[in-house]
């Protein structure tokens, strides 16, 4: 294989403008619309995201689920597993398991008490349950978490832009940032929901159109898999317990259950589409319909790392210089394969980033959401309408430069999807462990929660800065570089440099029964205490969630204990602390003479963050008593 590197046609650019341009003139039309019915003004942008009657009489399973997946997946998953699965081999789709646990948890955990709540903000649950103070805690947690995400898209955008054009990568992150924030703040929500199907549509068939070139392309599925296995990449299980392993089976089951939850479960982007379906068993089914197409897109993932691995098998374009980030591996591959077909690798790239406009211009209309909800509306509670509108499109924009800004910023960034996983972990854990105290502990109070979600934070952030201070090492499955190189050119093979971001890498010449390797550990002298900083990036989120309720309990338990909390804001089924409380009675039985008259039920209702209690009498009391009890 000839070591150079192929960017797109005219016709590439044409197709690849023109899928752009779908999503923009979506946004356009909708704005458009809502000006024509006197309503682009009138009606914000942030009442119609809390209150819009008509989409919620729209909402079907079906439409439910799409709208999950699209807002799952992302440039993330679209270049970030199929790279893990070129380096590291198939054990990521292991990943894929956590859908069916996932989606359980969630419809018998969370789903019924958000449905029932009809919360148009998440974070109005934990005011509700807890404090004003607690709230704030999971607003910021949730809103640097998004933003780091955002943040992490764009760059892995502007990667997969820059690796099929001349345009470098500061252009790349210019452009896109510019075009995302437009679609945005022009189109508002209604533009990122009706986008769903065509790209649902357009990420599937471009996955797939990626593994039937790459069969073809190795003549067949089973000698693409041969191909594989001759790389050491089709190891299905791992499972090692130790939890300094960068991936087992464990790790990824375990925490991959953690990060969807953290994504799915208690999160502002989530809980419209549940608390807008007609009834909650058709909020589930849309939650099962998401989450079981999200796994098996996580599988095409890795099936798509494979062809990339089969083509690439004898010149890693990483080791020998074509590539410097992993990030760019699939849309160079998709370039290199297709580079024969005008106008294919454009629609196949133009997929990568239909897996992130909805999902990111909807974090980015959270973060501005979040912001007005939390911060602007508490200190001018009578701001108009027009003013509501003209503060959060403004909001979207500044949010959206602010993720090109930090785009610049961590552009020496290379594996992106350890990136994200790791950072959902550190914040995500905690706020899915003060939702989850609320939950599920009645004996939890607001002091508890704060100390625990602190210590989960300040855990998980001590974890990622010792593995960035003492990098951990691992043994990966080896990359080949004999056939970048010509038979009339001698080229060395001994020293090949690349690094992921998160360990050291392998290559091996397979002219020479030899391996390489770029970082020797053992020549490296770390502290006793580095052995705790190598603990697998996949329990961040575990770790930091168990860290939340542990403290939590303890907390709440030495300090005094909260009023007994609206039932409607506890899951029914499971009190992780009911043997540590006396509960008040649900009921109370009225004597008269000695004998039983009349019951009386205790029920507390929640209604405006507001705890509101209220009295029924089973059966009308005798005269008798009332006189008694004059």
């Amino acid at each position: 294989m000839a070591e150079t590197t192929l960017y797109f046609t005219i016709v590439d650019f044409l197709i690849f403008a023109l899928m752009l341009a779908i999503s923009a003139c979506t946004a356009l039309y909708f704005a458009i619309a809502k000006f024509r019915r006197q309503q682009f003004l009138a009606d914000s942008d942030y009442h119609e995201l809390s209150h819009d009657e008509e989409d919620e009489e729209s909402i079907t399973p079906l439409k439910g689920g799409l709208g999950i997946f699209v807002g799952f997946v992302s440039a993330i998953t679209y270049l970030g597993i199929p790279a893990e699965t070129y380096l590291n081999g198939v054990l990521f789709w292991s990943i894929s398991l956590t859908v069916i646990p996932t989606a359980l948890i969630i419809n018998n955990g969370y789903l019924p008490i958000f449905y029932r709540l009809k919360l148009d903000n998440v974070f109005d649950y934990l005011e509700m349950r807890f404090s004003r103070n607690v709230r704030l805690v999971g607003v910021l947690g949730n809103f640097f978490n998004l933003l780091i995400y955002m943040t992490v898209i764009m760059y892995g955008l502007a990667c997969a832009l820059s690796a099929v054009t001349h345009v470098s990568l500061w252009g790349a992150i210019l452009s896109i940032g510019l075009v995302r924030t437009i679609f945005t703040t022009v189109g508002g929500v209604n533009a990122i929901l009706w986008v769903d199907l065509f790209q649902v549509v357009l990420m599937i068939a471009g996955f797939l159109g990626l593994i039937i070139g790459g069969s073809v392309e190795a003549g067949g599925v089973v000698q693409l898999w041969q191909n594989a296995m001759s790389g050491d990449r089709t190891y299905l299980f791992s499972f090692d317990v130790n939890p300094t392993t960068r991936h087992t089976t464990w790790s990824l089951i375990v925490g991959g259950i953690f990060l969807n939850l953290a994504f799915l479960g208690p999160n502002q982007m989530s809980i419209k589409k549940y608390k807008t379906a007609l009834t909650e068993s058709k909020a589930k089914k849309a939650v099962w319909i998401g989450m079981l197409l999200c796994g098996a897109f996580q599988i095409l993932a890795v099936f798509a790392g494979i062809a990339m691995f089969s083509f690439y098998k004898h010149c890693d374009p990483l080791s020998s210089g074509q590539l410097k980030r992993s990030a760019e591996l699939l849309p160079h591959f998709i370039v290199d394969m297709f580079s024969s077909v005008p106008g294919l690798p454009g629609l196949l790239v133009s997929a990568i980033f239909s897996a992130s406009m909805s999902s990111s211009s909807a974090g980015i209309y959270s973060l501005a959401l979040t912001t007005f909800d939390d911060f602007i509306k508490l200190r001018w509670k009578e701001m108009s309408p027009f003013k509501s509108t003209i503060l959060i499109k403004s909001l979207s924009c500044f949010y959206g430069l602010l993720c090109m800004s930090g785009a610049f910023a961590i552009s020496q960034v290379n594996s992106i999807l350890q990136t994200v996983l790791s950072w959902a972990g550190i914040l995500g854990g905690p706020v899915l462990g003060v939702f989850t105290l609320g939950f599920f502990s009645s004996r939890s109070n607001s002091k508890g929660a704060i100390c625990g979600s602190l210590t989960g934070f300040a855990f998980g952030l001590w974890m990622f800065l010792g593995a960035y201070i003492y990098p951990p090492f691992y043994a990966d499955p080896p990359l080949y570089t004999v056939g970048c190189y010509s038979n009339t050119t001698k080229v060395s093979p001994l020293i090949h440099t690349f690094n992921d971001g998160s360990h050291s890498r392998k290559f091996r010449d397979i002219n020479e029964d030899v391996e390489f390797q770029t970082t020797i550990a053992s020549e490296v002298k770390y502290p006793p205490i580095a052995s705790l900083y190598a603990m697998s990036y996949l329990y961040y989120s575990g770790a930091t969630w168990l860290i939340t309720i542990v403290v939590g309990v303890f907390v709440s338990a030495v300090t005094a204990a909260p009023p007994k909390p609206d039932p409607l804001l506890l899951n029914p089924h499971l009190d992780i602390c009911s043997c540590c409380r006396k509960d008040q009675p649900d009921q109370v039985d009225l004597l008269c003479d000695g004998e039983m008259k009349a019951t009386i039920k205790y029920h507390r209702s929640a209604s405006n963050l507001m705890q509101m209690e209220t009295w029924q009498v089973q059966q009308e009391l005798p005269e008798s008593f009332a006189e008694q009890n004059d």
